[in-house]
């Protein structure tokens, strides 16, 4: 928002300070409160993207990946918190772990079910090998199976361009 101008700097740096002042002086008072703020803000950060991918359908944006690996991670220090017995390891991870997971299972079955249904597309409008093969065998030039690939991929490239054209 800065960098857009939507927001000044100066409230920006503002945040961050008051940030680090209130957890600095919060070290100084108790460090099992500073524990449980942490866990609170922390554990909570993840509620309204969980909330959007439980809304809406287009998560074509998500990395797949990178909910995998937090899943992962918060699911062993879930466990890890569990073996030494101590809640301010493991708390944070009860609510981080499932909300990943629905994310990540969502944004996984997006995007597999857009890639489908646009191969489905890109099939059954691409003209077959033997209708390019005939169009240019009545042209006059044959053409090798090689340059039928080419050719046709070259074309779905071209109706794909065109289709986001129309969009914009």
């Amino acid at each position: 928002m800065v960098r857009h101008r939507k927001m000044p700097l100066w409230h920006l740096l503002g945040v961050i300070w008051a940030f680090v002042a209130f957890g600095t002086g919060m070290c100084f008072i108790s460090p099992s409160i500073t524990a449980w703020i942490a866990i609170v803000l922390g554990s909570t950060s993840i509620l309204p993207q969980t909330w959007y991918a439980l809304r809406y359908a287009d998560l074509s944006g998500l990395s797949i990946p990178m909910y995998s690996l937090l899943v992962i991670n918060c699911s062993l220090w879930l466990i890890y918190g569990f073996v030494i017995g101590d809640l301010l390891v493991s708390m944070p991870n009860f609510l981080v772990t499932p909300c990943a997971a629905i994310i990540g299972t969502k944004a996984l079955w997006y995007q597999r079910t857009k890639a489908r249904s646009r191969g489905a597309r890109a099939r059954a409008s691409a003209p077959s090998n033997a209708a390019w093969r005939a169009s240019a065998s009545s042209s006059g030039c044959p053409l090798s199976r090689q340059a039928v690939r080419i050719s046709r991929a070259a074309w779905r490239e071209a109706s794909r361009d065109s289709s986001i054209a129309r969009r914009l």
